[in-house]
């Protein structure tokens, strides 16, 4: 298992492979080209999974 790990992309596909893997124990960072967070969710709703993640070891 990989100590650090990249996902291309914010969507929902790249977050779902990211967090699998931060709950495995990997440290992940997200790289998205957007300036948005999951930007094709409601912007509160974004911005809160924005708080869990960063909780759960994933660096956007």
């Amino acid at each position: 298992m990989p100590e650090t790990l990249g996902v291309i992309g914010a969507g929902v596909i790249g977050l779902e492979l990211g967090s699998v893997w931060a709950r495995l124990g990997s440290k992940v960072t997200i790289i998205e080209a957007m300036d948005d967070f999951l930007f094709m969710a409601d912007k509160e709703i974004a911005k809160e999974t924005l708080k869990d993640f960063k909780k759960a070891r994933l660096r956007y």
